[in-house]
C-alpha cells in the first residue's frame, strides 16, 4: 500500500467514525494518528527493550542509567493521551 492509499484509507476512515473531513496531508488529526500509530509499532515490537526480558527492571527510577526506556514509554504516553484528546477536540470545533 502506498503513501497516498494509506491516506485516502485514512481519511475514509476518519469521515465514517468521526465525521471529519481531511483537507490535506498536513490535516492535525491525520498528522495526530500517524504519530500515535508510530509510537504503538515501536512500544510494542518484541523484544525493543530489554525490560521485556528482565521484569524487574521496571521498578528503576527514570532518572538512572539505563532507564531511557522509561523516560521514550513517558513520550509515548503524552502522545496517545494527545491522540485521544486533541483529535476530539479538533473534530468538534
Amino acid at each position: 500500500m502506498t503513501l497516498t492509499r494509506s491516506r485516502l484509507v485514512a481519511s475514509i476512515v476518519l469521515k465514517v467514525s468521526h465525521g471529519h473531513n481531511v483537507r490535506d496531508v498536513y490535516d492535525p488529526v491525520l498528522t495526530l494518528a500517524y504519530q500515535a500509530a508510530s509510537d504503538f509499532s515501536a512500544a510494542t515490537t518484541p523484544g525493543a527493550y530489554f525490560v521485556d526480558v528482565l521484569h524487574i527492571l521496571r521498578y528503576i527510577l527514570r532518572w538512572f542509567p539505563g532507564a531511557g526506556f522509561k523516560r521514550r514509554a513517558s513520550k509515548r504516553r503524552r502522545s496517545m493521551e494527545r491522540i485521544r484528546d486533541e483529535e476530539y477536540e479538533v473534530i468538534e470545533n
